[in-house]
């Protein structure tokens, strides 16, 4: 009886053990996807974005400088430690800062 106890104990805390593991691994790959996914976008949407801007150089300066410094204060914060929290009006600046540049890019603006 005693043994059969220390089995049933043995055998969930094993249990216990291998579900922890794999929740933390999901979250890894997770968070690994996200990564690659990250890279393979930024890169696309820099040289859009530069090669917009350049078009605009001459004709709107002014508008070239303002997506300039949207693209800048993106990158910032692409930077930053993914961990790290951002405050909700933060965001929404930011989404309104890609929102605008992914207009000029497509012709929208």
């Amino acid at each position: 009886m005693r043994y059969g106890l220390f089995s049933v104990i043995v055998c969930a805390i094993l249990l216990l053990y291998f579900w922890l593991r794999s929740q933390v691994l999901s979250l890894a790959l997770h968070d690994a996807r996200l990564q690659v996914l990250r890279a393979r976008i930024r890169p696309h949407f820099l040289f859009n974005t530069i090669n917009t801007v350049l078009s605009m150089l001459r004709t709107q300066p002014g508008q070239a400088e303002t997506a300039l410094e949207s693209m800048a204060d993106l990158f910032r914060t692409a930077m930053l430690d993914t961990q790290d929290l951002v405050p909700i009006h933060r965001e929404i600046q930011l989404s309104k800062q890609y929102v605008a540049l992914e207009q000029l890019r497509m012709g929208n603006g």
